[in-house]
């Protein structure tokens, strides 16, 4: 009730149905209660007038528009932040550990890759031993890497594995991404 008084805009009606509506199908003993609760809210709250104070001038209130409307709209319906996070910087959310990719023991499968929710896996296309043109991994883009280990888990030959990422400088190791886009 002092939310809908002091706000100016919220009609203390429209509250009251919807406390109705809400706690009345599964509890209808409680409207009572919760209507004097609002009631004595709505008629209890004391207000100050801050308007006389020059020093700290009121700011008016307005509701956000969306960015986003018929006029502004991208065409054919993209998305335009699709649904993982390739365009954010994810290595703080990670909680201690990271995959650390073993060249040596890497055969190039991409299941890492596959399984990876935020592409981290930097590949590059060239020229295996009998000369097919074939994608090859040079590293983890740590940047992206929030640290999840699905990779680690995946790859059958134990050429990611997680490491503790304190005492390792992960940007001297880090594939960078941006070099093969």
């Amino acid at each position: 009730g002092a939310i809908s008084r002091a706000s100016g805009f919220i009609d203390p009606e429209a509250i009251k149905n919807i406390i109705k509506d809400k706690i009345g199908k599964r509890y209808p003993h409680l409207i009572d209660g919760n209507m004097r609760a609002f009631d004595r809210g709505y008629s209890d709250i004391e207000t100050q007038d801050f308007s006389s104070i020059e020093k700290f001038p009121a700011l008016e209130s307005h509701r956000p528009q969306p960015a986003l409307g018929y006029l502004t709209e991208p065409m054919g319906g993209v998305i335009t932040n699709p649904g993982n996070t390739i365009l954010k910087n994810n290595h703080a959310s990670r909680v201690g550990y990271f995959p650390l990719w073993h060249e040596d023991k890497c055969i190039h499968c991409g299941d890492c890759d596959i399984t990876c929710p935020d592409y981290c896996m930097v590949f590059e296309m060239g020229k295996d031993e009998k000369g097919r043109e074939t994608a090859f991994m040079l590293g983890v883009d740590y940047q992206y890497c929030k640290g999840c280990l699905r990779c680690v888990e995946i790859c059958p030959v134990e050429a990611l594995t997680a490491e503790e990422e304190s005492g390792v400088d992960v940007k001297s190791i880090r594939a960078d991404l941006r070099r093969v886009l």
